[in-house]
């Protein structure tokens, strides 16, 4: 299973994200608090449909924001 694209809306501390991935390895890099373990639980979510954390859903809701939208295409 490969992810091509993800679009992020409202989760967590993103507000919008838009990534296409290589074929290849994927580095996510970034200081303390950027997101890279937000972005992959988006990741995780999109395929087991619940979070490797402990958490409900309203926490993954930007704290302004109603709802938030995880899209992802995924090659199986």
């Amino acid at each position: 299973m490969r992810h091509l694209d993800l679009e992020i809306f409202n989760f967590r501390n993103f507000e919008k994200l838009k990534l296409e991935f290589s074929q290849g390895l994927n580095i996510f890099i970034g200081s303390n608090g950027q997101g890279k373990t937000n972005l992959l639980e988006a990741l995780y979510l999109t395929t087991q449909g619940h979070s490797f954390r402990p958490a409900e859903t309203p926490m993954f809701i930007r704290h302004d924001k109603e709802q938030s939208i995880l899209r992802s295409h995924i090659l199986k």
